[in-house]
């Protein structure tokens, strides 16, 4: 009965022979190779417990092996000694050496001649690098903002600026990358061991073989490009970087001469075949990953499962072609038999991560149950960009480091986690801490990150650094602005005032040397300092702010209902209550209401117009109008009780009934007896403030 054998080579030359490892691989391209003697025999003897059959390859510089030769479980030993013979008739007396060989190519001859060494794919193989991402307009429709933006562009966009981080000269190296890797696969032992081999052996110059071998390398990077697992993807840069530029010399040296057309097979769910494929004649779709495809129809069609998929499969067999165009010359690819770990078994033409296709035509063959899809290959790859929203088209487009950009846009897509562990990273980068702008940024987005999170303390000292930087490069710009106004906020949310006071106060008078003056900035600036002002219980410094802030802000924004002016308005009215001026509070609240009662917005769940009725309750109460008091608190507590998820928190709506049953009781007694001063807590609400992640 025909059986397949595991291939073992035992090392014991004490070099390091990366041919010798190429060439074995590509004998039986499941070798498994050891130095250490007893780990060898380890495996051996847990692969022998199941069942397996098992040659072994020793490499050797003298033949002293008899002590353990005859201890090896195994049916068949070939030995590689790198002297000249002796004492061979010695080793020979062990029955299980079948050859004792003095030159690598005569041992390799010998191996291929057996037929229990498979040199193809095995049955349990699966191919995981059909990473699709469709790119038809009519898919991705332009929006407004990135929380409605479609995913597909997102994809697409991740992949491409994650792959010029790659691509550029990003500090990398074997040793982070091996480090990775064993922490990844610290359970498995068999991954361990792939990662031993691949430190122990691995050359750049043999990227496309190390690619081509089914070990963890394959796997992971698929995996890490098909679940956009941007952490593992710039983690493994150093081998993707070394393909990428491999394959690139493939292909210059191959043009013109590689075959017309290509194949690929592929089994697709039924969803994702309808959506992408079939209902998308004459749109694009990018491949995430390097595709393999192959020169030979025949072979695609069996990984396409022609003939073997059953009616009811939840799955589409699909033969892709692709004719080859050399006009176009966007993306490098290359017939790689001579590298493969497989040699010329699957005739593979390997193309390069991210190339964009075309698709001409979807067709069904119902004698073979598969598709047959015509693609072409595309070097639209640029127009695409105009899918994608201004703001982080002009961020792509900034002279930035590709790190930069990648964490710049990771921030757009609120990946907070993700580029908040790049950021980390960058500051080890030296491209990056050797550039003072640069390095700022970094810890400016930091600070950003930090306080969004809540992690106050590690944002205080983030921002700290941005601002020595600064000043140590001798910058004045409004960058500086920026960062003493996110400090202060910071400060503030710290309770410690005098230092927010100082920060605001320093964003505001550096904003005001600068030539030209962001008007709307000048705006939030005066109200970051009337905010502290107003905690600080300095009234008067408080309302003078807040006033300026409103001043600039009837003038640059046109509607009246405004969400910026009705702020202002509120914690305008809301510092007249503290300096007992009700009148003036009444006024401010009474805009607001008209204002929001005359808008288009549904009433029953109108925060601003919650908190006018609130406030004006507040005001009315200490001017011991009850009645009016208790009117706009009931109205107040209906729109909370009817969306309580608006932006008032438990605290608040407790607040807001426990007022309304002390008011009621106040409401019948006589005289009533209300301190100066006394009553319900307005509330202050803060600008919606999205910190720019710029510094510009």
């Amino acid at each position: 009965m025909a059986y397949v054998a595991t291939t073992i080579w035992l090392d014991q030359t004490g070099t390091r022979d990366s041919q010798c490892y190429i060439d074995l691989c590509k004998i039986d391209p499941y070798l498994v190779s050891f130095r250490d003697v007893q780990k060898s025999i380890d495996y051996i003897t847990k692969l022998k417990d199941n069942g397996h059959h098992i040659i072994l390859i020793i490499s050797v510089n003298e033949l002293t092996i008899q002590e353990y030769v005859e201890q090896l479980p195994v049916e068949s030993i070939y030995i590689l000694y790198n002297s000249t013979m002796v004492h061979a008739e010695e080793i020979y007396k062990c029955s299980k050496i079948r050859g004792i060989y003095t030159e690598r190519h005569a041992l390799c001859n010998a191996l291929s001649l057996l037929p229990c060494i498979k040199r193809q794919r095995r049955d349990d193989f699966q191919r995981m690098d059909f990473i699709v991402t469709s790119l038809s307009e009519d898919q991705l429709p332009l929006k407004r903002s990135t929380t409605d933006f479609d995913r597909n562009v997102f994809e697409y966009l991740i992949f491409k600026t994650l792959r010029d981080v790659v691509l550029e000269e990003t500090e990398s190296s074997q040793d982070e990358m091996i480090a990775f890797c064993r922490q990844k696969y610290a359970d498995s032992s068999t991954d361990l061991n792939n990662v031993e081999e691949f430190e122990e052996y691995y050359e750049s110059s043999v990227a496309i073989f190390w690619y081509t071998r089914d070990i963890f390398l394959y796997r992971l990077a698929n995996k890490a490009l098909r679940e956009q697992d941007i952490e593992t993807i710039y983690s493994l840069r150093y081998f993707i970087k070394h393909l990428y530029q491999r394959l690139q010399e493939r292909y210059a040296s191959q043009q013109p001469s590689c075959q017309s057309m290509v194949y690929r097979g592929q089994l697709m769910n039924n969803e994702e075949f309808n959506r992408k494929i079939r209902n998308n004649i004459g749109g694009f779709f990018s491949i995430n990953s390097f595709l393999s495809t192959t020169e030979n129809e025949s072979l695609a069609a069996v990984y396409a499962g022609i003939n073997n998929l059953p009616e009811t499969s939840k799955e589409q067999g699909v033969l892709f072609k692709i004719p080859i165009d050399t006009n176009i010359d966007k993306f490098s690819y290359a017939n790689i038999s001579n590298e493969s770990a497989l040699g010329d078994a699957e005739s593979e033409v390997l193309f390069t991560m991210g190339v964009i296709f075309r698709i001409t035509s979807v067709t069904r063959d119902d004698n073979a149950n598969t598709w047959s899809v015509l693609l072409k290959i595309s070097d639209e790859e640029e127009t695409h960009l105009h899918l994608i929203s201004p703001i982080i088209k002009n961020d792509l487009m900034k002279p930035y480091t590709s790190l930069i950009r990648l964490i710049k846009f990771l921030w757009h897509m609120q990946y907070l986690e993700q580029a908040k562990h790049f950021l980390l990273i960058a500051l080890n980068d030296t491209s990056i801490t050797s550039n003072l702008n640069l390095l700022s940024l970094v810890y400016y987005q930091l600070g950003i990150i930090y306080k969004r999170e809540g992690q106050l303390s590690e944002a205080k000292s983030s921002f700290k650094n941005a601002l020595n930087i600064k000043y140590n490069s001798g910058d004045a710009s409004v960058s500086l602005s920026n960062i003493y106004t996110n400090l202060g906020t910071v400060y503030e949310n710290l309770g410690d005032l005098y230092e927010a006071h100082i920060c605001h106060n320093q964003a505001f008078q550096i904003l005001l040397n600068i030539e030209t003056v962001d008007q709307a900035d000048l705006a939030l600036k005066y109200s970051n300092i009337a905010s502290v002002c107003l905690k600080k219980e300095y009234y008067v410094e408080a309302l003078n702010n807040y006033k300026n802030c409103l001043q600039i802000e009837l003038e640059i924004y046109a509607n009246d209902d405004d969400q910026k002016l009705l702020i202002t308005k509120n914690n305008i009215g809301v510092v007249y209550i503290y300096l007992e001026k009700y009148i003036e509070a009444i006024q401010y609240f009474q805009e607001m209401i008209e204002t929001e009662e005359n808008s288009s917005r549904n009433r029953s769940i109108n925060q601003n117009l919650a908190l006018a009725y609130w406030n004006m309750a507040c005001a009315l109460y200490r001017q011991k109008q009850l009645e009016q008091a208790l009117e706009y608190s009931e109205k107040c507590q209906h729109i909370m009780t009817a969306d309580p998820v608006i932006i008032f928190h438990e605290p608040e709506a407790k607040q807001c009934q426990e007022w309304i049953e002390r008011i009621r009781n106040d409401c019948v007694k006589q005289p009533i007896q209300i301190r100066k001063g006394y009553g319900p807590e307005p509330w202050r609400i803060v600008h919606p403030y999205r910190p720019n992640f710029d510094l510009d």
